[in-house]
């Protein structure tokens, strides 16, 4: 049995998420009640969390959600996919191809950022995707940004939340992807899953993506294709699902409202801005120019315009699939 309640906070741009676990594994051991809470602290680009677990035994399906999460584990232990997750150390992890976590208690903080800002082929690859050593200057820098960040989000107006946040994402996107690159140049072979992405992540964006050239220049059938991304709803849901995601940050980052619907369907891929609109309010569950409302007025009134559907919407935008609905 699985329960949880959600609160979101509207004045600290604060997302609470909290669940309760009492439930047998597949081989039927009971291993008791655990609870899992976890304050995430919602900025343009990322997310900062705050999470503690006691007892925690779970199975996760996350095969439709696609986000990198970087976990710095203050004290006990997590063990993620069976990668021992230990206290002091800087992890890199995919949402993806998390599968069980494990944690007699553990204390962690953490950033979640949207899959579309590194390469899609390294999520999908394994779980644990690199780990920073504890006492290097690196998982220091990240620590003490995470503090900053963490001990200030609630004093923060937006104004101050997106120059903070633009400076942060900068720094620590980079870091990620550097950490990653190293991490996976010593691979000289790819599976076809990672070949497929790295074929998503050369034609996300151009104009010159043709779904029906895929099989011929990634020497796959349309079967293997369709396996690869029947989680993702396929490869026309996938593409449009990390669009959309792209211009939902576009906007947060658009103070000054400058975007253009027509402007963002045309780079985004759409042939209309209605279709543009529809895809957005669908995937989001609140139409472009209600989000740019509100985050002008927000702007102009100094609060936070993060009321319950925005910030459901915030959160689904870090995941090309919405896993956090439920």
């Amino acid at each position: 049995m699985k329960e949880g309640t959600d609160e979101m906070d509207g004045e600290f741009n604060r997302y609470i998420k909290k669940l309760k676990f009492c439930e047998s594994d597949k081989n039927g051991v009971d291993h008791g009640c655990g609870s899992a809470e976890a304050a995430m602290h919602l900025f343009p680009g990322f997310i900062v969390f705050e999470a503690t677990l006691k007892n925690v035994h779970q199975e996760l399906d996350l095969r439709s959600g696609m986000a990198l999460v970087i976990i710095w584990v203050k004290s006990g232990r997590i063990l993620l996919d069976g990668n021992e997750l230990k206290a002091g150390a800087v992890y890199i992890c995919s949402t993806h191809k998390a599968e069980m976590i494990i944690s007699d208690h553990a204390e962690c903080n953490g950033v979640i950022i949207p899959a579309y800002r590194t390469k899609l082929q390294y999520l999908v690859s394994k779980t644990v995707l690199a780990c920073i050593p504890d006492n290097t200057d690196m998982s220091d820098t990240i620590k003490n940004d995470i503090s900053i960040l963490l001990d200030k989000s609630e004093n923060m107006g937006l104004d101050e939340r997106s120059a903070h946040g633009k400076i942060f994402d900068y720094y620590i996107v980079n870091v990620v992807n550097d950490v990653l690159r190293d991490s996976f140049s010593g691979l000289n072979k790819q599976t076809s899953c990672q070949r497929f992405f790295s074929y998503i992540d050369r034609f996300i964006y151009s104009p010159a993506f043709r779904m029906e050239a895929m099989p011929g220049s990634l020497f796959m059938s349309r079967a293997k294709i369709y396996r690869l991304t029947k989680d993702f709803g396929g490869v026309a849901e996938l593409m449009n699902s990390v669009r959309l995601s792209h211009a939902f940050v576009d906007i947060l980052y658009d103070s000054a409202g400058f975007l253009s619907v027509d402007h963002m369907a045309g780079k985004y891929g759409f042939r209309s801005a209605a279709s543009f609109r529809r895809a957005f309010k669908k995937k989001h569950g609140v139409t472009p120019g209600k989000l740019q409302k509100n985050i002008a007025c927000s702007y102009e009134g100094g609060s936070s315009f993060c009321d319950g559907t925005s910030c459901k919407a915030w959160m689904r935008s870090f995941f090309l699939i919405g896993v956090l609905d439920d």
